[in-house]
């Protein structure tokens, strides 16, 4: 059961039945790009798993850390059909939130999105005062060419104060 805006609980049926129209939905709308069954376009893309087709999945666990200085802003973006978004949460030393935003990014690749999103996150907590604080990204592609210096010039002073 999920429980909806007045705290009422929603019978199974309601929820699969809600799931079922948004999938036949999300369906539709990117077989206008790709021509395909929606029956198919889930199984290929692991949404579905039938009796002949098992789904091997390995998760893996990923824990926040508390931050060794004052604040840790957690950055990500994200590109999915040609429009990509960026955002970031602050939160303190004891882990409690202090602020979020996302916004649009003009990105081309996920790695653009993801520097643009880093850029963008931290002029603004630089801006809002914040100065003792850390990064946190799952772009290691990013992460090391901060650390290595191999920052594009438009950049650079921003990645200087970062470090």
């Amino acid at each position: 059961m999920i429980w909806g805006d007045l705290q009422k609980p929603k019978p199974i049926n309601f929820v699969i039945h809600k799931i079922k129209l948004f999938i036949q939905d999300w369906s539709r709308a990117k077989l206008q790009k790709v021509k395909a069954s929606p029956a198919r376009m889930l199984f290929e893309e692991n949404l579905i798993s039938d009796s002949f087709n098992k789904i091997e999945r390995r998760y893996r666990v990923v824990r926040w850390n508390l931050p060794v200085s004052s604040f840790k802003l957690n950055v990500d973006a994200s590109l999915f059909q040609g429009q990509a978004t960026g955002g970031a949460v602050m939160r303190s030393k004891s882990g409690n939130f202090v602020w979020a935003i996302s916004f649009p990014v003009e990105a081309r690749s996920v790695l653009e999105a993801e520097t643009h999103t880093l850029y963008t996150a931290v002029s603004w907590a630089i801006g809002k005062g914040f100065r003792d604080f850390e990064v946190e990204s799952d772009s290691l592609e990013v992460i090391r060419s901060i650390e290595d210096g191999l920052q594009t010039r438009r950049w650079r002073g921003l990645f200087e104060q970062m470090r």
